[in-house]
């Protein structure tokens, strides 16, 4: 009661949060809405959606609880602040055109693969939109890859180059229409046109997906402009084809991705499980690793040595259209000199060598290279992890518990290179572009920085660098954050971070991180990779560590298993193979110690013959030697815990003087290295009822992955493991952040 008159109608105001730009989310507001009859509006502001809606109070919250409860599929509501106000009147439900404010981080979306009712209409003869490569609507299409700012509208995406004709501004204005307020949409009569071109720029007669496809079938090689950049392709059943884009990469041995038109053509390559066959079909279409099979249409070259094949469904109505009309497996590897970011750039693609362009004027203003994840048998379920963050969960954001001391700019570590930004409770890593080593990488990098910097309108408070001294990411990002504070973060405590803040843990919480990994500067000056540490994310302490051994030459030892295998050798007190490598791992001052499970791996791999002398592409003797473990093999080596100092060697000498297969031996040392490292870690963790995460590259090894859950679920000790970050270097960024967020915290 209100001056002696009943209240019919109630209006309330309400922030609403997550990812709720870009994924049809004002056009779901509309709908429900008008549905129950309710007034209001809507609009995009900075990243997050503001409404306010008025009606009788009943429907007023029916609606609340569906915009927190439903919501179009790609959308997530993380958080919805709802205010009560005076009731205004009104008839019926806008959007809003949207208001400039500071940005969320959670502002922008990934994109999103082929929805099915796109893919129904692009194939129907009837349809304007037929075999339309560039079909789009509110659930599906790029996002991300062609925004230019925030808020998400779409003057400030690609597509204003594209105006709307009247059919298309009809439908984007029609409430009832899936392509309400569709920031990509297009048609044929007024998008950009999908065309094959020679590498000189000449169009190629008749229809483009049919041309490409006779020319992948001789055994041709295109470049082919995806969401995210080019991808070079070719028939992976055509040895002659493979070894020819090889040649074109300057990759020898490198595993390159497969993509097949469905899921049914997937299963003569691969072993494929229902978990699999969800993330194959899902929005994100990522490639997923899976144990490939014997009898394989996909010819050897495509991934030499592995027992597995990365294979991926079509990710744009472009590849839909293209595998049509082409061999059912093609290789999709990404348009790029090794090593080097994934082109985007018209005019740098005609230089890839390929034969032809499958192509349109569309920008990419953001490019983004496929993700890529694996699926691992653990106590409980299946589990799937990321092994690349990129196309399909950047940029979206790692919601956490605690909020930032105002903006964090974390620099990440030089591999894989990744910067993160944090404020209020999200932090929002950057998309994985390199080593920077490379000067073309370190200048990807500063954009890409630099991009994020102005589109979130960062204040930085705190700039996170890695300790190492000379890693050019903590260079990089001083020149360009002015920051009040730089937090110095050891490489490991911030893979310990980043799976606590993914796990929904905070500053004043504790864990156990078994971190295993190739490199990280030490706190005492050393190369540490094989590590138990103990804390949360303001500190840490190092409970225990593999033994440490040289790293003959230092760095040339992350790059030739043949060094490593000396170490090992010499560390066991065996005679050399290799005089020369002997002399240099005896030398100290050119053979640094290390407790990296990488290097050890490395070494491990060359002595059982999985691996060359040195390695062609990064990580390449531990998937070798993955391959090589016959994952039925249950048994393991002896190994020591001295003081912290967990020693394998009893173990190594063993398995060099053991009978057995190669194969057998390969999977007893895997074993060897869980069981050894995952006792390290119990016995921090079991007396104090703390959690055990697991955090480093080397958990992007199934068989180590799976032999650790095991033995963590037998000795009663929870296992924290990341899902959206992957397990490497990806994560780093995020988790400096959070560790130094944290810090300035407990210090403020």
């Amino acid at each position: 009661m209100r001056d002696g008159k009943v209240r019919t109608a109630v209006r309330c105001r309400a922030e609403v949060r997550g990812v709720v730009q870009g994924v049809g989310f004002r056009p779901f507001l509309h709908r429900a809405a008008t549905a129950r009859g309710l007034s209001g509006w809507a609009l995009n502001r900075g990243g997050e959606v503001l409404l306010e809606v008025e009606g009788p109070p009943e429907e007023v919250r029916g609606f609340l609880r569906e915009v927190r409860e439903g919501g179009p599929a790609a959308a997530s509501v993380r958080e919805m602040d709802v205010q009560w106000i005076e009731a205004e009147g009104g008839d019926g439900f806008s959007i809003r055109r949207s208001r400039s404010s500071r940005p969320r981080l959670s502002g922008l979306t990934p994109d999103l693969s082929p929805c099915p009712d796109c893919l129904e209409e692009m194939s129907d003869p009837e349809a304007r939109r037929h075999r339309y490569g560039l079909i789009s609507c509110s659930s599906c299409g790029p996002r991300y890859t062609i925004s230019r700012g925030l808020p998400y509208d779409r003057e400030r995406t690609a597509m204003d180059d594209f105006p709307l004709c009247p059919d298309c501004a009809a439908e984007y204005a029609d409430p009832a229409d899936r392509r309400f307020h569709a920031e990509p949409l297009a048609c044929p009569a007024c998008g950009p046109e999908v065309v094959l071109e020679t590498p000189d720029g000449r169009a190629v007669e008749g229809d483009p997906y049919r041309a490409a496809g006779r020319m992948l079938h001789g055994g041709s090689v295109l470049a082919v402009k995806g969401v995210g950049g080019y991808l070079l392709c070719c028939d992976a059943a055509r040895k002659d084809a493979v070894v020819r884009l090889r040649g074109m990469k300057g990759r020898p041995s490198k595993p390159f991705a497969v993509m097949v038109p469905d899921l049914e053509t997937a299963a003569e390559a691969a072993d494929i499980g229902p978990s699999e066959a969800r993330e194959l079909e899902s929005p994100r279409t990522p490639i997923m690793l899976l144990e490939a099979r014997e009898d394989s249409p996909v010819c050897r070259q495509v991934a030499p040595g592995m027992s597995t094949v990365g294979l991926m469904l079509p990710s744009s109505p472009v590849h839909h259209l293209l595998m049509a009309h082409s061999p059912r497996f093609l290789v999709m590897t990404s348009g790029n000199p090794t090593s080097m970011p994934i082109i985007a750039d018209d005019g740098r693609a005609r230089s890839l060598g390929a034969d032809a362009l499958l192509l349109h004027r569309r920008e990419i203003t953001a490019a983004l290279d496929d993700s890529v994840a694996r699926t691992v048998k653990a106590p409980g379920g299946n589990l799937t992890v990321l092994v690349r963050r990129a196309r399909g969960w950047v940029p979206g954001t790692l919601p956490v518990r605690f909020e930032a001391p105002g903006d964090v700019v974390a620099a990440g570590g030089d591999m894989k290179a990744t910067f993160a930004l944090m404020r209020g409770r999200e932090i929002l890593p950057g998309r994985p572009v390199g080593d920077l080593e490379d000067m073309d990488v370190q200048e990807v990098w500063t954009r890409d920085l630099r991009r994020a910097l102005a589109t979130y309108r960062v204040e930085a408070s705190v700039l996170a660098v890695d300790m190492h001294p000379a890693y050019h990411s903590r260079r990089l990002a001083a020149e360009l954050v002015p920051a009040g504070r730089t937090v110095e973060v050891q490489h490991h405590h911030a893979h310990l971070a980043a799976v606590m803040a993914e796990e929904g843990l905070g500053p004043g919480d504790r864990a156990v991180g078994l971190i295993m990994d190739g490199t990280g500067w030490g706190t005492d000056g050393t190369v540490w990779g094989g590590e138990v540490l103990v804390g949360g994310m303001a500190r840490f302490r190092r409970a225990a560590h593999l033994l440490p051994v040289p790293m003959p030459g230092g760095e040339a030892a992350a790059r030739e298993p043949a060094r490593m295998a000396e170490s090992l050798l010499l560390a066991c007190g065996l005679p050399p193979r290799d005089g020369r490598l002997r002399r240099v791992a005896e030398s100290g001052r050119l053979s640094p110690q290390t407790s990296s499970a990488g290097r050890l791996i490395d070494g491990v791999s060359f002595l059982l013959g999985a691996c060359g002398r040195a390695m062609t592409y990064e990580a390449e003797a531990a998937m070798l030697l993955e391959s090589l473990a016959d994952p039925g093999e249950d048994g393991a080596y002896p190994w020591i815990i001295d003081d912290g100092v967990v020693d394998l060697r009893p173990g190594l000498l063993e398995m060099l003087q053991d009978g057995a297969a190669a194969a057998v031996r390969a999977a007893r040392f895997h074993n060897t290295l869980a069981d050894a490292m995952t006792a390290a870690a119990v016995r921090e963790a079991k007396p104090r009822g703390l959690a055990v995460a697991l955090g480093g590259g080397c958990f992007a090894n199934a068989l180590l992955l799976r032999r650790t859950l095991s033995r963590l679920e037998e000795s009663g000790v929870r296992a924290l493991v990341g899902r959206r970050l992957p397990a490497g270097d990806g994560a780093v960024a995020a988790g400096q952040a959070a560790c130094a967020a944290a810090r300035t915290l407990r210090n403020s």
